[in-house]
């Protein structure tokens, strides 16, 4: 594996979990614009966030 690879794993690992200027800060890009390159959506983490996101309004709701 080479050290870009990891980056990008890194990357996509961390999609959701912490913010894309930490995450900048851990890849050690100058630019915002090279993190977001490097930061890809899979669709198992896209499924994931919806069902968080689901999760969160069902929770909201329910308590009014």
């Amino acid at each position: 594996m080479r050290l870009h690879d990891l980056r990008h794993t890194f990357a996509t690992e961390r999609v959701g979990l912490i913010g894309i200027q930490e995450l900048k800060a851990f890849i050690g890009h100058k630019s915002i614009t090279t993190t977001l390159r490097y930061q890809k959506v899979t669709s198992q983490k896209a499924e994931i966030s919806a069902q968080k996101a689901f999760q969160l309004l069902e929770d909201s709701l329910l308590k009014k």
